[in-house]
């Protein structure tokens, strides 16, 4: 960045917190081997903190390379090694930013966006009643804004929808699980240096560290699993998954969320829960997947404890063949074939207990059954 433009910025950042004084403050800061390598210590030593640098020595090739906001591990083992007060982690180009407690422990997106909620409502400065996120964000953060007296108003993923909702609703506050927050009053764009201002400033004011600002934002467990399919039919004419949902979902109460929704760019159908138990979270995950795969693709799988009690070696690795390798063939198309279990598989859906592979030669279609191995090398055993 050329010299006059970097000052500019700077000083641009610094009105934006203006008063803000971190002097004795212990500061790790991972620059990401990007963007803030030189402006955001400089900034941070100007507002009088003790800045401590890490990867902030880009040579073209090692932007975000095992550090930034990719990997706070990195970060939070510098900031436990050397004592510090807290460390913020920027990605390459600096639009995001995670903090780090002197703990050690990861403050995201979506505990910023906490944290600053209730001290904008404090002082007066949050607008539009609600803070924007996105289907991401935790349940935890929701309910944690429900008990100060705020919504979440939830998006598409992405920063352009969160901005979008924060327009039409005229909110000040806005942003992703990823570390990307919006404070419309100052920016219309996610800036990871802002970003970790308004948090200092808000440790300032509170006299807090960020251990006892985001205390109560409980991490609900979550899983997010995928189903491959075909063809992509409207959800809603999908009787047997839209059952499975409702049920999870009156199962789960206001303390469990799921989301089921298509890629939109690859043949998936992605299933996320989330609840206050992991037990649950497993539980309807594999409900609702097993109701999408029986209906999207005409496969009835086994329970997950039926399928490793079968197959004990394979446990936790759903839709590996219990046959031994020297039983392994190739079925032609319409072909049957009865596994272990009794559960027959054919041209038209193979039993999901199988782990099959689609093969074409020409015209012939086949059924490759067992590890990932094609017709011609079967034949060579």
């Amino acid at each position: 960045m050329e010299p006059g433009l970097a000052e500019e910025y700077i000083e641009l950042l610094r009105k934006a917190v203006a008063g803000l004084d971190l002097s004795g403050l212990r500061l790790v800061v991972d620059c990401a081997n990007g963007a803030a390598s030189q402006v955001a210590p400089e900034l941070l030593r100007r507002l009088g903190a003790q800045v401590t640098p890490i990867h902030a020595a880009p040579d073209g090739k090692n932007i975000n390379l095992d550090c930034g906001a990719l990997h706070p591990e990195a970060l939070a083992a510098k900031v436990k090694e050397v004592g510090a007060e807290a460390g913020v982690a920027f990605d390459g180009d600096a639009d995001r930013a995670m903090l780090v407690s002197s703990t050690g422990r990861v403050v995201d997106g979506d505990g910023v966006l906490l944290a600053a909620a209730r001290w904008m409502k404090d002082n007066g400065t949050l607008k539009g009643g609600a803070v924007i996120g996105t289907v991401m964000a935790n349940l935890g953060l929701e309910v944690a804004l429900r008990e100060a007296g705020l919504a979440l108003v939830r998006t598409a993923v992405g920063d352009r929808y969160v901005l979008e909702e924060m327009l039409r609703r005229g909110a000040n506050l806005g942003g992703e699980q990823s570390g990307h927050v919006i404070f419309l009053d100052d920016s219309p764009a996610g800036d990871g240096l802002l970003t970790a201002l308004k948090m200092l400033r808000i440790v300032r004011e509170r006299r807090a560290s960020l251990d006892e600002l985001t205390a109560d934002l409980k991490v609900f467990p979550q899983v997010l699993k995928n189903v491959r399919v075909r063809e992509k039919p409207p959800l809603e004419q999908l009787p047997a998954v839209q059952q499975a949902i409702r049920e999870a979902e009156a199962a789960l109460g206001e303390r469990g969320r799921v989301v089921v929704r298509y890629s939109g760019t690859e043949p998936l159908l992605r299933v996320m829960v989330e609840a206050e138990s992991q037990a649950d979270v497993v539980r309807w995950t594999a409900h609702i997947t097993g109701a999408a795969e029986e209906t999207l693709l005409g496969c009835k799988r086994a329970p997950p404890a039926a399928r490793a009690a079968t197959h004990p070696k394979k446990q936790g690795r759903p839709g590996m063949s219990p046959l031994p390798f020297d039983k392994l063939r190739v079925l032609r198309k319409g072909a049957t074939h009865k596994n272990a279990r009794g559960e027959t598989s054919s041209s038209g859906c193979p039993s999901a207990s199988l782990r099959t592979r689609w093969w074409r030669r020409g015209s012939r279609a086949t059924w490759s059954v067992g590890p990932r191995t094609s017709p011609a090398q079967l034949k060579k055993r």
